[in-house]
């Protein structure tokens, strides 16, 4: 439920941010003058404890955000490389966080959440990346630096040993969003969002390319229903 709730307040904000509107019926409890940040993500642990995931120009904090809202704690730190963008998400209590520089996946422990701890780090295929998204027990990966930079497809079964299973190299991927086994990608470079059968890991197949080039295509989220893709 943080994860749906904090996930709509980012999209909500970046609208607002985008359409300079006056914000006057939302209220700031908590302010972490942190510098560079660069994402932020939500974990809740089996007993419903809530911790915020925030990206960072040097590598990943870990906050309590449950026990004090007001006044987030900070459980956790781990240094990684230096980099303006990084992005992460979580699958079961492993944190997994792409930078833009090098050294590949990151890979965090979050089995104690008081305690997190880097378990290890992916480097097979690609060693940096813009963006990813997991669902369904899959790490997708967007903008690596081989190939096209399009999407790479990891099994996490073995969640601190992912395995890549396929790629879809068509173009370059800034961002994406997986539902259902359809993944929606978006080709900021030619203006394009693709629907892209991924049912089969092994070969992704292009279903649709929507192209609207005169105003690109950054992120994309999908509503719960399905029924829309929205992008920007």
């Amino acid at each position: 439920m943080f994860n749906k709730y904090f996930r709509n307040l980012i999209i909500f904000t970046a609208y607002l941010a985008a359409q300079q509107v006056e914000i006057e019926n939302i209220r700031p409890i908590a302010h972490l003058d942190l510098g560079n940040c660069n994402d932020v993500w939500g974990y809740t642990a089996p007993d419903g404890h809530e911790f915020a995931l925030v990206g960072h120009r040097t590598g990943t904090y870990i906050f309590d955000v449950s026990t004090n809202p007001h006044d987030p704690i900070e459980v956790g730190f781990i240094p990684g490389a230096i980099s303006t963008w990084r992005d992460l998400k979580v699958h079961s209590y492993y944190c997994y966080v792409t930078n833009e520089t090098g050294g590949g996946m990151d890979i965090i422990s979050l089995e104690d959440p008081f305690n997190p701890v880097k378990v290890g780090e992916y480097t097979s295929t690609f060693t940096s990346a813009h963006n990813l998204f997991i669902a369904d027990g899959y790490a997708y990966i967007f903008g690596a630096n081989n190939d096209a930079g399009g999407c790479r497809i990891l099994d996490l079964s073995n969640p601190e040993y992912p395995v890549e299973v396929g790629s879809w190299e068509n173009t370059y991927f800034h961002d994406g969003f997986v539902k259902n086994d359809t993944l929606y990608g978006c080709g900021i470079y030619i203006g394009s969002l693709y629907i892209i059968d991924v049912s089969n890991k092994s070969n992704p197949t292009t279903l649709v390319e929507y192209n609207y080039s005169d105003y690109g295509c950054h992120a994309v989220w999908v509503t719960d229903d399905s029924k829309y893709a929205v992008t920007g």
